[in-house]
């Protein structure tokens, strides 16, 4: 079996400076293998608890020597909790290797030893329906000083779940636990190797960010001004919520991108090529994309892209094969869609027009159907009023034609009230003049 061990840290140490001066890193000194993988970079400033910088890494086994060099960059460039490590950190900074061995389901949360296992957590989402997983290394719970439910409990929110975590949703997840071995190395170290070895300290040349245009210009290849244009743009953070396509020109190119239902679909294309290529071009993947994934996207079920259908396997590895398969997979279409794309710019160019003409039309027709549709709110909202002003017309004239009824009869008691007592008093006269009913 495999273990972590100092060739592996120092391998990632190679990598993560070879990348800042723009150099291939050495040949690792350690033997390949497959093995799944993670890479931690930690700060350490004046002798205190070290701080993470970035942990990425993989589930599934991957080649030693790709998976340390992928994830040495990854886990410190593209970690999405932390701005990009900078090349004046290095001299703080502490990486640790982690070699993953020894899968097992446990029995139930609890089935696990704090320092001992890693833990994978897999539970449906009981507010929106949907799966969540999440995993920590051995290492984390120990490091944090969590019992095995605070542990429990953290790997759910990381996992995104934002309900009420009750005893009855604990009991409900699937756990899967692992072991591994990890190698630690801070800088200082790795220095000291690097001289005892190789009798030569790393050069660390400026950060790329910190050249002017003009020395970048010199200094890097092109491809190196792509990745510094989008490292330092921050891209994705600077997209419009409000708008499905959006260009940023830098350094004589664009970078055009085009957003659909939470997918960015993103180009690099020279000026010179104009916007309209770029955008039928993403437009033709984009389509490619959802005929080909888009139902296994909103499904529960196993997607496409993952590695086999077996169900013993781990929906958190089959979700880390995803990217590299898509690779494989739709690679190819994508240099097809663009091979088209390049090869008839003049028609591209008339559709482009054509398509600008539709959506222009388009949007007139929308125009117009919601001034319809508004009108014919209007319309309803005055039926409405009318209606209830008949109703209310009605209404008076009930309430008129009692209120005279209840006058006449109030009139009429009146009357015979007066008739009465005017007939009464001519009685008792004539009884007073006749004395009685001589007369």
């Amino acid at each position: 079996m495999v273990s972590a061990n100092r060739e592996m840290v120092v391998y990632c140490f190679d990598t993560l400076i070879a990348h800042y001066n723009s150099e291939q890193a050495p040949p690792p000194a350690f033997d390949e293998g497959q093995h799944p993988l993670f890479v931690t970079w930690k700060k350490v400033v004046n002798g205190g608890e070290p701080r993470l910088r970035g942990c990425i890494g993989t589930l599934e086994a991957r080649c030693l020597i790709n998976g340390f060099k992928d994830y040495a960059l990854t886990s410190a460039l593209r970690d999405r909790r932390f701005p990009p490590i900078q090349a004046k950190e290095l001299p703080y900074l502490e990486c640790t290797v982690s070699i993953l061995t020894d899968y097992e389901t446990g029995f139930q949360y609890l089935d696990w030893e704090i320092g001992k296992h890693g833990i994978i957590i897999e539970f449906t989402d009981p507010d929106y329906n949907t799966r969540r997983s999440a995993t920590y290394l051995p290492e984390v719970a120990a490091h944090e000083g969590w019992t095995k439910i605070e542990a429990i409990d953290s790997l759910m929110r990381k996992a995104g779940y934002n309900g009420t975590i009750s005893e009855s949703l604990r009991k409900r997840i699937r756990l899967t636990r692992y072991q591994s071995t990890i190698f630690t190395m801070h800088y200082s170290d790795y220095i000291s190797y690097v001289r005892t070895t190789r009798e030569l300290t790393p050069p660390i040349q400026t950060p790329l960010r910190s050249l002017p245009p003009e020395a970048n210009a010199k200094l890097h290849s092109q491809e190196l001004t792509f990745g510094k244009a989008f490292l330092d743009l921050e891209a994705f953070e600077k997209l419009p919520s409000n708008s499905s396509k959006y260009t940023y020109s830098c350094d004589g190119h664009t970078f055009n991108f085009l957003i659909d239902n939470g997918f960015v679909f993103l180009v690099v294309a020279d000026e010179s090529v104009g916007r309209s290529v770029p955008f039928v071009f993403l437009e033709r993947v984009k389509d490619d994309f959802k005929q080909r994934y888009g139902a296994s996207i909103k499904s529960d079920g196993l997607h496409p892209l993952a590695d086999d259908g077996d169900d013993e396997d781990d929906l958190f590895v089959d979700r880390f094969s995803i990217a590299y398969n898509l690779d494989r997979e739709f690679g190819p279409r994508l240099k097809e869609h663009m091979e088209y794309c390049m090869n008839h710019p003049d028609e591209i160019s008339k559709l482009s027009k054509l398509k600008a003409q539709i959506t222009e039309v388009k949007g007139i027709m929308m125009d117009n159907i919601e001034k319809v549709l508004d009108r014919g709110e209007r319309i309803e909202l005055l039926v409405d009023k009318t209606e209830n002003l008949q109703f209310q017309a009605d209404s008076f004239q009930r309430q008129g034609r009692q209120l005279r009824r209840k006058m006449w009869l109030q009139n009429l008691q009146m009357k015979l009230m007066v008739g009465g007592g005017v007939l009464t008093l001519i009685v008792i006269l004539w009884l007073m003049v006749c004395r009685g009913f001589k007369c």
